[in-house]
């Protein structure tokens, strides 16, 4: 069942490449009326297949430097009209294998959209075989010898996806000579990467042209429909999860005002300005316009009303500086009020807010704002982290109360809101407690309880950092690693998924990492022998789950309404006090056991109208990507449709979040150097 409120809960990430255009409320309502809406599926062509083709090879050793003489390629290091030199690093170019990669294998060939499609010269370059022998310092540049003075594009190709890699200005090419392609370097590859050239005027696109600006195609089809990715032109730059994994922030906020469509709250990257980006319920149309804000503050959460009321949270500042600003505009983007709450010590006690997590709902007439912060110095010298729930009234943007800490080190929250209209949160903590935290929230108050702990990783040498020496924990110990009876754990070796409402209670769904026998409890599976893999797991709580009789980190049976694994634990703490743990009720729903081949990441949950839950993730190995999944569960963990590959080019971020409207689920990405941004539309057709 999906959530009422403010869509800004869940997590989805995505994929694609932004662009930025803005169209005027004749086009935006005559598109509207010309093709079917959210409520039909409309016509789309296929996703277009382009593939290589080698027709040669040839290792290229590396030999040549940026600083030949002359400019020229050695012939050992070309093959057509590909080649690499050895860049400057500090004080010269290196060839010799002490402090560079040597030999890389270079397949030349075309690619083409199928057998009657436009070829493309293209380079398939492999994994250079010769390693540094003392560290890497001069990489390796790609160059190319244009044949004809016009704008080229440099297009990378893999796993079927195309993203533009560099964009080649005419009066940087030289006739008859290779011309570096800045910022693209060979000797970091893994594994293989396909480069291929085609002049600027020349389209390279897997989508259709629908109209001006805005293209798309069907990925697939699915157990439950097709999945279709649409992708708009922007003038201003939105975020690119591809090239930022490491951003932790939510960048696209889904939203379903009173404006007939959907629409994506997202910032610039480039000069820091907020929009808000409305689609026409065909997905043919954008109408994009400029919310206020005072400067370049980083936007970090938003939502909106059903009559189109806009909610969004910035923040600004250094540490020590921070400034939070809360603004409400009407539908139109018009500034109707704002306020920059107190963030001293003794207020929200926000000192900074770096690598940390918002969310922000709004219910009957208050909006909840989750935040995570590093605090103000506290009487022990340290600047702590930790999340808070926050109480605003919508009108005027105050701060009505602050309910204090939901849990210590938190990095990973959301919020959404019940049918009932109460505000359900859940956060990450790694202590204080140490576990997945869900919490009820209104004015009044907050109540909370872990619904799911996980292991610890112990000291490794006898003393804590503040010098206390403690003694050796040998039930843990072994496999050439000793740990000692204090800890300091920040891993979670966890991720949020989502928290959706039952009939008679709330199913949360996360990831966690269970050793073979489903208990994740087990500290001696840390550290050297932290193997593994990553799992999704789904637990369901009574409706009241603040009455049950858990507290701390110990999830008692009379919170728990799922059958699974029950298990008892705990760890040392820092200054060596024991603190139990305990779970209850754990459904593990994948069953992957080689951390190195596979591990579920990024998961994503929402609830379905039928009652039934959906569930994405992405497949790694390690830092390697390999596929996107779905899956489809009931409150209970029992799989109603097995897990479904949906394609490579629905890429998921670990913060950002889904958004279900009726038949359809929509996740919202962006590229930063197409500047486009994307919708990936799965429908719900066959369920």
């Amino acid at each position: 069942m999906s959530l009422p409120g403010c869509f800004t809960k869940m997590y989805f990430v995505f994929l694609l490449t932004p662009i930025f255009l803005t169209l005027s409320s004749v086009i935006f309502a005559a598109a509207e009326q010309t093709v079917p809406g959210h409520g039909s599926a409309t016509k789309l062509a296929d996703l277009l297949n382009y593939s290589f083709t080698p027709i040669k090879s040839k290792s290229l050793p590396g030999l040549t430097k940026e600083t030949t003489k002359g400019g020229d390629l050695l012939e050992v290091d070309r093959i057509g009209r590909f080649g690499l030199k050895a860049l400057w690093y500090q004080n010269g170019c290196y060839t010799d294998g002490k402090y560079n990669h040597n030999d890389f294998l270079v397949e030349n060939g075309v690619v083409a959209a199928g057998s009657d499609g436009e070829s493309f010269d293209a380079y398939r370059i492999h994994e250079p075989t010769h390693k540094a022998s003392k560290f890497l310092g001069s990489q390796h540049g790609l160059y190319y010898s244009f044949p004809s003075r016009e704008p080229w594009n440099v297009y990378q190709l893999q796993g079927g996806v195309i993203t533009k890699a560099a964009e080649i200005a005419a009066d940087k090419i030289e006739s008859e000579r290779y011309t570096r392609i800045d910022g693209l370097s060979v000797s970091k590859i893994k594994g293989d990467i396909t480069y291929f050239f085609a002049p600027a005027r020349t389209r390279v696109n897997l989508f259709s042209l629908l109209a001006d600006g805005v293209e798309a195609a069907r990925l697939r089809q699915t157990p439950i429909g097709n999945i279709s990715k649409y992708r708009y032109s922007m003038t201003g730059t939105p975020a690119d999860h591809l090239k930022q994994r490491a951003v932790s922030t939510r960048q696209f906020f889904l939203t379903n005002g009173a404006y007939k469509g959907i629409g994506i709250i997202w910032q610039d990257k480039q000069n820091k300005q907020i929009h808000l980006t409305r689609f026409s319920p065909n997905l043919m149309a954008t109408d994009t316009f400029d919310l206020h804000t005072d400067g370049a503050e980083l936007l970090i959460a938003a939502c909106t009303t059903p009559d189109g009321n806009i909610f969004y949270a910035t923040i600004i500042g250094e540490k020590g500086s921070t400034v939070l600003t809360l603004y409400r505009s009407d539908s139109s983007g018009k500034l109707l009020s704002k306020s920059m709450p107190d963030t001293s010590v003794n207020k929200l006690n926000i000192f900074n807010f770096g690598n940390d997590m918002a969310d922000l709902a709004w219910s009957n007439g208050r909006l909840a704002l989750l935040v995570s912060r590093t605090m103000h110095k506290s009487p022990d010298g340290l600047n702590h982290q930790g999340a808070i729930a926050v109480i605003i009234d919508p009108e005027t943007m105050q701060v009505l109360k602050n309910l204090g800490q939901t849990s210590g080190h938190s990095f990973d929250n959301l919020l959404t809101v019940n049918r009932t209209g109460e505000f359900i949160g859940v956060d990450l903590g790694d202590n204080y407690p140490r576990g997945v935290n869900l919490h009820r929230i209104s004015e009044n108050g907050k109540s909370s309880r872990v619904v799911y702990t996980f292991k610890t990783v112990h000291g490794t040498k006898p003393a804590n950092p503040a010098g206390t020496v403690y003694p050796p924990y040998p039930e843990i110990s072994g496999e050439g690693q000793n740990f000692y009876k204090w800890s300091n754990d920040n891993q979670t070796y966890s991720q949020l998924g989502g928290v959706i409402q039952a009939a008679d209670g709330y199913a949360v769904i996360f990831s966690g990492e269970p050793g073979p026998d489903g208990k994740a409890l087990d500290n001696s599976r840390t550290g050297k022998s932290n193997k593994d893999a990553r799992n999704i797991g789904l637990i369901r709580v009574i409706e009241r789950f603040e009455k049950s009789k858990g507290r701390g980190n110990i999830v008692t049976d009379d919170l728990v309404l799922t059958k699974g694994v029950i298990e008892s634990g705990g760890f040392y703490s820092f200054g060596g006090g024991w603190s139990e743990q305990r779970n209850s009720g754990l459904v593990w729903l994948t069953n992957y056991r080689d951390v190195a081949a596979e591990s579920a990441m990024h998961i994503k949950a929402l609830g379905l109208g039928d009652g039934s839950i959906l569930i994405m993730w992405e497949k790694m190995a390690g830092a390697n990507y390999i596929a996107t999944y779905a899956a489809r569960a009931d409150a209970n963990g029992n799989i109603l449709t097995p897990p479904f590959e949906l394609g490579s080019h629905v890429r998921l971020h670990r913060r950002d979040n889904p958004l279900v409207i009726e038949n359809r689920v929509y996740i919202a990405s962006g590229d930063a150097t197409e500047k486009m941004l994307e919708l990936v539309v799965l429908d719900l057709s066959k369920l």
